[in-house]
């Protein structure tokens, strides 16, 4: 199950990662190491190359495209989530195995 937690939250970021990309915002990282992860853009005082934009300076319309775009794409992988967790329900996904046995 953490599995699958992790894997949603790793493609919602990729979700803006790969839309600001698409408008052509730079984007400097995508950073892990907290319990809230997020896509870290370009300062506007460091360089940008490739004709690449900085975030703030993005249409209105991008930037609110890519900020939709984490969530939206969290909402496509659901249903393979729901899948997996329900084609295999014996395995470690299965939140059965996740619980504690009861003490009788």
């Amino acid at each position: 199950m953490y599995a699958i937690v992790f894997l949603e939250v790793f493609l919602h970021e990729l979700g803006h990662f790969f839309a600001a990309r698409a408008f052509r915002v730079s984007v400097k990282e995508i950073v892990f190491i907290s319990v809230q992860p997020k896509v870290i853009y370009q300062d506007p005082g460091e360089p940008i190359k490739d004709g690449l934009t900085y975030f703030h300076e993005a249409p209105r319309a991008h930037q609110n495209a890519i900020l939709i775009a984490g969530p939206l794409s969290g909402l496509l992988a659901a249903p393979f989530a729901y899948l997996i967790m329900h084609t295999y329900p014996d395995n470690a996904l299965s939140s059965k195995s996740l619980r504690s046995p009861s003490l009788s």
